[in-house]
C-alpha cells in the first residue's frame, strides 16, 4: 500500500500523540499511587484519607 507523505506524516503524529497520552497515564497513576501511600503513612486512622483513597479508585 502507497502512502503519501501527507498521510505518512498524521499517522507519525497520532501515534506520537498516542504514546504521549500513555505516559501521561502512568505518571498520573504513579503520582496518584505516591499521594496515597504518603497519606496512609501519615495518619492511617484518619477518615478523610481513606475516603480519599476510596473516591479515587
Amino acid at each position: 500500500m502507497i502512502y503519501s507523505r501527507f498521510e505518512l506524516i498524521i499517522m507519525k503524529e497520532l501515534i506520537s500523540v498516542e504514546a504521549n497520552q500513555q505516559q501521561l497515564l502512568y505518571s498520573i497513576r504513579y503520582v496518584l499511587t505516591f499521594a496515597i501511600r504518603l497519606l496512609l503513612l501519615v495518619d492511617i486512622t484518619d477518615d478523610n484519607a481513606f475516603q480519599l483513597q476510596v473516591r479515587l479508585f
